[in-house]
């Protein structure tokens, strides 16, 4: 066996579980609640979609024309197709070329573009990913002109670019304690990772590493007819529209666009929990979400639509009827999903009370989880058919609208009655294809919990999720929050304290033997453990793990000289480091054994939250090599020790697991914890001592290795 898999089996596995995997689960659901209070929507509407002209420029600019004379008014949208571009450390160029757009041409610079547009009372705007302008029909010309002139002829000032840079930057620095901003940041580096376009952000450094010729390069490269997309619509006629945007756009070059592909942002194999501390929070921003893959026009796309407006679309999904109705954790609570033609996602958020945040993660997880095992009810069903049916009708009084669709089924491929069969589609749903979809579509177990708020008040319940992991504000990895270490304390003053608080370090060091029981329970399987735990201090150790109906599953015994691991899965010898740490779980308390060892050196690094109260971190490094391999949380008041972390590596990479020690009772003069909770990878298992006894009588037999 390797090594790398012998260290994951022994820390991992500290309370002898190696054979059990299970995830975290929650079962806690949304109270059944009388939705007869509240207006139902009316009945589906019959929908009969505008028409629209289209026409094609030979530079393969396509056109798409809504007449509609109820106002003297037209709007001209143009949009471009390019695949995502990773901006890399240069992260926001892409946005910034967009806003130079308007900045000059070679026409005019900014000042009397500006001016042309007011006086015509008209808007216009450019981004990276195409325009706007809208106004007066009469002026149709005029803005069809000034649209071309800053989508194909941008001159790019230099002194634009660094006012540009420098508004970025002082918006930036404004948006830094915004939990919103904090929680896109978060959101893009947890679900789409370094190697998806989706997971990049703008910081300070990227910022200031862009340069003019990087967003000039950007327009050359990607603002080409042959990927655009426009729609003309208003008080205009059909000839006159295509006169107009010949004229003007027809002289734009086309060329080849650079096409990129992306791979599918890693799926998390357990609920990841992500906090991002905001000391001055006093609610919380959660968002449970995860990623898929469904393009636009794909068959399930309406019934993922559907399942999501019954889950949490409005003001009469479930999430807010809970949330918010019941509950009254929140102002209001929401989920979104939908397509994208690289990677989709699925969310559900709130902003809740400190208090109640992971009650809410809870109660969403339980909502989520009820739309995967149950069947939604049929009226229920047709309530949220009615709904989008409504606002589907409603939509098609804008003629964007019909536009919109127009360019979309062109843009995507999409069959030429898509929009016309919507409704169709959408009415032939039954409640258990939406629960297929919620299967498909919405995770509970392989999931991400984005949490933005005060780590000192939330942390601790959090954890009851999986491993807490820290990031900053821009969703990179981070340490749990510190606090600075009083003046005067040192290693020596909290170790002095910590044995004082035991009962003595040289009492300690004299126990001559320890035998404790426990029990617990496996989450959501109501499989009993038993754990049983004997030692001669700092000489021998055996832990062995019952399972209810199965007895003994397996073992750890160490006789001094010699360690094994015993189990279904066989035996395991333990040698150099790996026998050296579990030497050291002989010790009645292993803050001896780590003090005294001579491999390893102890420091004190600094302060921080560890379930819910300041502690005392300290380092447990090799001595030879200098890495950490662990860290040891001393309560700062009683300085007793509450958590100990274990680093390892193994062949998915480095990992940690977490024990934690709570509940202090007096035993034959010492303090013992009497209840133990491991966190094996996002799933605690927590155990209660049943029995606990100092210096009784232990037969030295039982530690023999055969």
């Amino acid at each position: 066996m390797h090594r790398e898999n012998k260290i994951k089996i022994y820390n991992m596995k500290k309370f002898s579980l190696m054979i059990l995997s299970f995830l975290l689960t929650t079962g806690l659901f949304a109270q059944e609640l009388d939705r007869s209070i509240r207006p139902e929507p009316g009945p589906a509407r019959e929908i009969k979609i505008g028409d629209y002209k289209s026409f094609t420029l030979d530079n393969g600019l396509q056109v798409f024309v809504v007449e509609n004379s109820k106002l003297p008014r037209v709007s001209i949208s143009l949009s471009l197709d390019y695949d995502p571009i990773m901006e890399g450390a240069k992260a926001g160029y892409v946005d910034i070329a967009g806003q130079m757009l308007k900045r000059g041409t070679k026409k005019r610079d900014k000042a009397t573009l500006d001016n042309e547009i007011d006086f015509m009372g008209a808007s216009l705007s450019a981004y990276s990913s195409g325009g706007f302008a809208s106004g007066l029909s009469k002026h149709f010309d005029k803005l069809a002109e000034l649209l071309s002139d800053v989508i194909i002829n941008p001159t790019f000032p230099e002194d634009e670019f660094n006012k540009i840079i420098r508004q970025s930057l002082s918006g930036l620095e404004a948006a830094k304690d915004q939990a919103s901003f904090m929680m896109s940041n978060v959101t893009a580096k947890r679900l789409f990772g370094p190697f998806h376009p989706y997971g990049e952000v703008e910081t300070e450094e990227t910022l200031n590493n862009i340069q003019l010729t990087d967003c000039i390069n950007f327009h050359n490269s990607y603002f080409k007819p042959n990927i655009a997309y426009m729609a003309v619509v208003g008080d205009v006629k059909f000839k006159d529209v295509e006169k107009i945007i010949r004229k003007h756009f027809g002289e734009w070059e086309k060329g080849d666009v650079p096409a990129a592909d992306y791979p599918a942002p890693p799926r998390p194999r357990i609920p990841q929990v992500s906090l991002v501390n905001r000391d001055a929070s006093v609610q919380s921003s959660v968002k449970v979400a995860n990623t898929y893959n469904l393009k636009p026009g794909d068959d399930d796309a309406i019934a993922v639509s559907l399942a999501n407006t019954i889950l949490g679309g409005g003001s009469l999904g479930r999430l807010f009827l809970n949330l918010r109705e019941d509950k009254a954790y929140t102002y209001g609570a929401y989920s979104s999903a939908g397509t994208d033609q690289l990677t989709a996602r699925f969310s559900a958020t709130a902003e809740v009370r400190n208090e109640v945040t992971d009650s809410a993660i809870a109660e969403i997880l339980g909502e989520i989880s009820k739309m995967r095992d149950e069947l939604v009810p049929e009226k229920e069903l047709q309530n949220a058919k009615n709904y989008i049916s409504g606002n589907f009708g409603l939509s098609l009084e804008s003629p964007q609208t019909i536009a919109r669709f127009a360019i979309n089924t062109a843009r995507y491929n999409l069959p030429a009655d898509y929009y016309q069969n919507y409704l169709k589609k959408l009415n032939a749903l039954t409640a258990a294809d939406i629960q297929n979809i919620a299967k498909k579509y919405f995770e509970v177990d392989r999931t991400h919990i984005l949490v933005v708020g005060k780590a000192a008040d939330i942390a601790e319940s959090l954890s009851r999720f999986g491993a807490v992991n820290y990031y900053d504000i821009y969703g990179e990895k981070a340490e749990a929050p510190n606090l600075p270490i009083p003046d005067g304390v040192t290693l020596k003053v909290v170790l002095d304290k910590h044995f004082d608080a035991q009962g003595g370090r040289k009492k300690a060091s004299k126990i001559k033997t320890f035998d404790q029981t426990a029990e617990g329970e496996i989450p959501g399987q109501g499989v009993t453990l038993v754990l049983r735990t004997r030692k001669i201090n700092g000489k021998a150790f055996l832990q062995e793990t019952s399972v209810e109906g199965m007895g003994v599953v397996q073992s750890s015994i160490y006789d001094g000289k010699v360690a094994k691991i015993k189990s279904v899965q066989g035996d395991q010898e333990l040698e150099g480091d790996e026998l050296k740490a579990f030497a050291n779980e002989a010790y009645v308390f292993k803050v001896l054994a780590l003090e005294n060892a001579a491999n390893t050196t102890l420091k004190l690094e600094r302060m921080s939250i560890v379930n819910g109260v300041p502690a005392y971190v300290v380092a447990v490094m090799n001595g030879e090599t200098g890495k950490n391999t662990g860290s040891l949380y001393f309560d700062s008041e009683t300085y007793h020790l509450i958590k100990e972390d274990s680093n390892f590596e193994t062949e998915q990479g480095d990992m940690t697991t977490s024990l934690s020690f709570s509940d202090f009772q007096k035993v034959d003069g010492f303090i013992i914890p009497m209840t133990l909770t491991q966190d094996l990878g996002g799933m605690k298992i927590t155990m209660k001592a049943t029995e606990t006894t100092i210096n009784g009588k232990i037969d030295k037999k039982i530690f023999t290795i055969k």
